[in-house]
């Protein structure tokens, strides 16, 4: 099935995953300097008009000093789901989008 990322309001962010956290998944949380993320998985939970997937994402994303762009992302992919969690997971730095500028 395809993989599914969608932006979240900070409300919505966290009502999932309060209720992830309460619901029978296996859980990953992971901290993020401004808002903390997880992954879920093996789980059977319908979120939206989107069937269930194997791996469920709740990723923060650099936005500014400030604030961060919080997303769920859903997908039947193992590789895909441990390559976006995989730099929390190691403690390495934060990873953020760069954007080249023109010489």
């Amino acid at each position: 099935m395809k993989t599914i990322k969608r932006e979240l309001s900070f409300e919505n962010y966290y009502e999932i995953m309060s209720f992830l956290t309460n619901h029978e998944s296996t859980i990953e949380i992971f901290e993020s300097v401004l808002n903390d993320g997880g992954m879920y998985y093996g789980s059977d939970v319908r979120i939206g008009r989107y069937k269930p997937r194997q791996y469920i994402v709740l990723m923060p994303e650099f936005a500014n000093t400030q604030s961060d762009s919080l997303y769920i992302i859903l997908t039947d992919s193992e590789k895909e789901a441990y390559e976006l969690v995989q730099p929390y997971l190691d403690n390495e730095e934060r990873p953020c989008k760069t954007k080249l500028l023109p010489k």
